[in-house]
């Protein structure tokens, strides 16, 4: 029971990951965070593994699973007793075979505990491919839903009109970096660099635009893979540039979180084609540049809805771009980066406040939970 009069909600939340992405678990651990205060959360997390699950930083009084038919099955004993709540995952889908078959699971699933009163909740999630056959769950989910707030505007066309929502992510910044703090408290003498290693290798105009911008402003240059793997082509980049890598220590998320925040804090911008490397710099006050010749149009398509376009790629112009960024330019990009964080802080504010509409009879204690590991569910 909560320390309220009625007894707990029950949340089941699909919040699968990448094993060597800390924005994968940075995203969610926010949009888990948000659902925690309206009762017991219950989390998938499927074989993301233990490094993931660390960086979600669960409760003492959360549930974990790691096998999908044991959650679902605790989706539907929950039923037998009361109105759960259904939260499906945040973050871009990729719609294969195994998304297509979770979702047929999931439909009737979530249509269910809307027919007897439960809620079911999708925010801040991005389809951005328009696969008819394999979405066609996800756009039925999508109806059902008592909240829908989309990442993009390109999933609100193809699946189901909802309004949009900035990335959880921009929410994730430790209490101690608010980018007024960082100004007044830290020293940026970095230029941080993480690039895709399933991407081409960087130009050697690019690289050496980037070694120009870099002399031209006064900074060092070091690579910071926010990806495992992407530690690849960022040691390639660091020998050709003389520069420092920060290699990942373990495979913990937490702990290289906080390793990527401590360098995002010192850099005075972040030069990447990693969604989540711009947006980590962008809340610990760097100014976030997708300036790099190879991306996919993620990064455009969520920056401008924050109005800041000029973060997107520019491919064949990158290295033109980052020549011509000027002390004065660059000071003017971080004004527009302080104003549309706060911007974008305001968009999850609002996301939260419809969550708390919908869930609110069942508020509980915050206080309660402790951060010490949750409950695992076996089997």
């Amino acid at each position: 029971m909560s320390s309220g009069s009625l007894p707990d909600q029950e949340i089941y939340i699909w919040a699968t990951g990448q094993s060597d992405n800390v924005g994968d678990s940075v995203l969610r651990r926010v949009y888990i965070d948000a659902l925690r205060p309206f009762g017991i959360v219950a989390v998938w997390v499927g074989k993301s593994g233990a490094g993931y699950t660390a960086g979600l930083r669960l409760q003492d009084c959360d549930q974990l699973y790691e096998s999908f038919f044991r959650w679902m099955f605790g989706i539907y004993r929950s039923m037998l007793r009361g109105k759960p709540t259904l939260a499906i995952n945040a973050g871009e889908f990729t719609l294969t075979r195994r998304y297509f078959l979770w979702g047929l699971f999931l439909f009737p699933t979530a249509a269910l505990i809307r027919l007897r009163g439960g809620n079911v909740l999708w925010l801040g999630a991005a389809i951005p491919e328009r696969r008819r056959l394999l979405g066609l769950p996800y756009r039925l989910i999508a109806r059902v839903s008592h909240i829908l707030r989309w990442r993009e505007p390109e999933s609100s066309s193809m699946l189901c009109e909802a309004p949009m929502m900035p990335d959880w992510a921009f929410a994730s910044a430790t209490e101690d970096s608010s980018i007024a703090q960082v100004e007044s408290t830290v020293q940026r003498e970095f230029i941080a660099v993480s690039v895709r290693f399933d991407r081409s290798f960087p130009s050697n105009n690019w690289i050496e635009a980037v070694q120009s911008l870099a002399v031209r402003h006064n900074k060092s240059i070091v690579l910071v893979p926010q990806v495992q793997r992407d530690h690849i082509p960022a040691r390639r980049i660091a020998e050709i540039l003389g520069a420092q890598v920060i290699e990942w220590r373990n495979d913990n998320h937490a702990d290289q979180e906080a390793i990527v925040r401590s360098w995002y804090r010192r850099s005075d911008m972040v030069i990447s084609d990693r969604l989540h490397a711009l947006i980590i710099g962008m809340t610990e006050g760097a100014v976030p540049l997708g300036w790099t010749e190879v991306a996919s149009g993620k990064i455009l398509r969520h920056f401008s809805g924050l109005n800041m376009p000029w973060v997107g790629s520019s491919g064949d112009k990158a290295a033109d771009q980052l020549q011509g960024l000027s002390p004065a330019l660059l000071a003017d990009l971080r004004q527009q980066t302080i104003e549309n964080l706060d911007r974008a802080l305001s968009g999850i504010r609002d996301a939260r406040s419809s969550i708390g509409i919908v869930l609110l009879p069942g508020v509980r204690n915050y206080s309660d939970c402790v951060e010490t590991g949750p409950e695992k569910v076996s089997g």
